[in-house]
């Protein structure tokens, strides 16, 4: 099984490759066609993107998602931090458990 990371960020991708995992830097234009090397690769079992690189093809990867099958696909925050805010993972918890705060 393997996993890459698709970044906008050389920092992300060098924390990566330290801990065994390759990536691909992509900017706006050429984000998709990673993902479509990505996806032609069927050992691919975790693909990684920084929420940045994330944004920019938030369709395909809800269809990925949705499909249920590998890889699977995480988003992570860049260098900068997490662009949803204080609070995110709190909230989606809380929504996901049916618990109100």
């Amino acid at each position: 099984m393997k996993a890459l990371v698709v970044s906008d960020s050389q920092e992300a991708l060098v924390g990566f490759r330290l801990a065994g995992v390759p990536g691909r830097l992509v900017d706006e234009g050429n984000v998709a066609s990673a993902v479509d090397e990505a996806l032609d690769d069927k050992e691919l079992a975790l693909l990684i993107f920084t929420e940045r690189a994330a944004s920019w093809i938030t369709t395909t990867l809800r269809e990925l998602r949705l499909e249920g099958r590998l890889p699977l696909v995480v988003e992570v925050p860049g260098p900068e931090g997490a662009r949803r805010g204080g609070g995110f993972l709190d909230n989606f918890l809380g929504d996901a458990l049916g618990v109100k705060s």
